[in-house]
């Protein structure tokens, strides 16, 4: 679960994070725009979904060790 919250690691480099885990994203952005835009759509919804859910998980596990998180 840590590795998704984390985009497979990209987001925890040491150099612009946020830069890699959106270039980690690339590939599976292009796999997405074959499909129709209804399906893209529930796809894209769904992920934003189980993304916070997992993220807010992660960030639950990890508060203790990095003072940066809010779980709020």
């Amino acid at each position: 679960m840590h590795l998704l919250a984390t985009g497979f690691g990209s987001g925890l480099s040491p150099i612009v994070p946020g830069t890699m885990g959106s270039i980690a994203a690339i590939p599976f952005w292009y796999l997405l725009t074959f499909l129709p835009l209804q399906i893209y759509s529930l796809v894209v919804m769904f992920g934003i979904c189980i993304g916070v859910y997992i993220c807010r998980r992660t960030a639950r596990i990890w508060a203790p060790t990095i003072t940066a998180v809010s779980c709020g």
